[in-house]
């Protein structure tokens, strides 16, 4: 997987990490259910693993790292982004706004180190329609934020999640 961070002044304010599938059973995987929603279309984008500094969240932090994620995705060929959320979550607005489409996980997370406390949301956003609109709205949210937070480094190469059989 890629994990971008985003740093001010050597700290770390946020992360989020991205991950490129091509089956269906890492996929599964992934998302901790069977696949019962919308078709998928190969490669996929899983974002995960978003996080926020304590005190930095409502900056538009997350937007950033995710306008960044939506441009390798389309240099990498991914034709969907897929995510998770619980239900009620504050980027589910923005999400909406974005173009995602919503299902209900019915069967929730259930590891035994982590469990929902409200239903699990399964996001898509198709990016073969909806990719500039989300980019966009990730504009939007991060306004000035984007501007202060560019991109630094190399760009991280396309590399593809698998089992090792």
């Amino acid at each position: 997987s890629t994990v971008l961070a985003l740093r001010e002044n050597g700290e770390i304010l946020a992360t989020m990490r991205l991950e490129l599938l091509e089956e269906m059973d890492m996929v599964e995987r992934k998302m901790e259910c069977r696949w019962v929603f919308e078709s998928v279309c190969f490669p996929v984008m899983i974002l995960s693993k978003a996080a926020t500094r304590s005190g930095h969240q409502g900056r538009g932090l997350n937007a950033v790292l995710r306008h960044a994620a939506l441009k390798l995705a389309a240099s990498w060929g991914a034709r969907q982004l897929i995510g998770t959320f619980t239900a009620g979550s504050p980027r589910e607005n923005s999400m909406k706004a974005m173009g995602y489409r919503f299902y209900t996980n019915e069967e929730g997370w259930y590891k035994a180190d982590y469990q929902a406390k409200a239903p699990v949301i399964v996001a898509v956003l198709d990016l073969e329609t909806d990719l500039e609109r989300a980019s966009a709205e990730c504009r939007r949210i991060a306004g000035a934020e984007l501007e202060k937070f560019p991109w630094q480094g190399p760009v991280p190469e396309r590399k593809l999640v698998t089992v090792v059989k």
